[in-house]
């Protein structure tokens, strides 16, 4: 198996949280692995292009670089890489499909990609790239079920932010049991785990990160209703470990439901809970890039 050149943006230290932690995490235990974090795409990529190049020299590589959104810096200098030296560049390519207009010129000169989004892995298909459907999940160091915080069972909990669409209503509706904020990354199980009911919103129709990792902190997830283009109904079940609604009047049936029906919002809980830890761990796509690397 050949070494693995794992690329991450530099960030900042409460900012080292980041979903990809988990899986680099898996990847470092099973594989010899270098890290390499490159600049901002305002700074120079100077001192970058030259380590990555040194390392690429030496060896023959796998190189695994997790970018989402702009950053055509980056983009270059992997490009003129490619063209200097031998090894696979294998792309993860961020929030799809709301970052795909990003994505189109480091998915010509990559290896391999991967997305969480099924329907841009078809897409890709269509142009002929060899690339996996690979969702979300949790991150189970940061969104875990947390059984000494006392969980509410009057309260919604979300991170939508206000400009989300029925964000504001629900404030109105359910006052102080609807409870929507930032948080540390770090308070993610605390903040989850005090909640009979997750609340989420997909504004570009996609499957949200979210769901994971409410999933993670076994918390019964409500979520609008996306195509089924999406994959997402091959994950998860209506009425076995997730609830959708479609529309507002079918949004606010489904809280009071799982309000009034708190052993069946349990049991939702319980069986996406389950669900998550047994498929959709930081484990689990490390194995699935690991296939990649053989």
């Amino acid at each position: 198996m050949n070494d693995l050149i794992i690329l991450i943006p530099k960030r900042e230290a409460d900012e080292k949280w980041a979903s990809m932690d988990g899986i680099i995490r898996i990847l470092r235990g099973r594989i010899n692995t270098t890290i390499l974090e490159y600049p901002s795409k305002n700074e120079t990529y100077l001192k970058f292009e030259k380590a990555l190049s040194s390392f690429l020299k030496n060896k023959e590589s796998n190189v695994l670089c997790f970018c989402a959104g702009e950053n055509f810096s980056l983009d270059n200098v992997l490009s003129n890489l490619k063209m200097q030296h031998s090894f696979n560049l294998i792309y993860e390519l961020g929030d799809e499909p709301q970052t795909r207009h990003f994505n189109q010129f480091r998915a010509s000169f990559s290896d391999y990609l991967f997305t969480p989004d099924l329907q841009c892995f078809s897409y890709y298909i269509g142009k002929g790239k060899k690339v996996i459907w690979l969702n979300h999940y949790c991150d189970t160091n940061i969104f875990f079920y947390d059984e000494t915080i006392p969980r509410d069972e009057r309260l919604i909990v979300t991170t939508v932010g206000s400009k989300r669409r029925y964000a504001l209503i629900l404030r109105l509706l359910f006052g102080g049991r609807f409870k929507n904020q930032r948080i540390n990354p770090t308070q993610s199980s605390k903040y989850f785990s005090q909640g009979l009911i997750g609340y989420q919103y997909a504004r570009y129709s996609e499957i949200t990160r979210r769901i994971f990792e409410l999933g993670g902190c076994k918390t019964l997830v409500i979520t609008n209703k996306i195509p089924e283009e999406t994959g997402i109904y091959s994950l998860f079940t209506p009425g076995v470990d997730i609830d959708f609604y479609d529309g507002f009047f079918d949004l606010i049936r489904t809280i009071l439901r799982a309000f009034i029906r708190k052993e069946r919002t349990k049991q939702l809980a319980e069986n996406l809970h389950k669900k998550i830890l047994n498929y959709h761990t930081e484990t689990n796509r490390a194995e699935d890039l690991l296939r990649i690397f053989k």
